[in-house]
């Protein structure tokens, strides 16, 4: 029997806290959203992914250094 695990809908408060900096700006990236939170990268990346599996924020290359990504919060987030 194979188990899936069903993704939460909720929305955690430190995930509250990424989507309160994300409205601030049109855009940030991970770097930005580490610093004003205080947390890892690890940490804030893997809130960013369910963030975007939600459908709360998207990712996008960022066009100047393409190592990066830009982070924006959608209409839904």
């Amino acid at each position: 029997m194979v188990m899936v695990r069903q993704k939460s809908s909720t929305v955690t408060s430190r995930q509250i806290e990424v989507l309160t900096v994300l409205s601030r700006s049109t855009s940030c990236s991970l770097g930005e959203i580490v610093s004003a939170l205080g947390v890892s990268y690890a940490a804030a990346s893997k809130m960013i992914n369910r963030l975007e599996d939600k459908g709360l924020v998207t990712r996008s290359i960022n066009e100047m250094d393409r190592r990066s990504s830009d982070i924006s919060i959608t209409e839904k987030g």
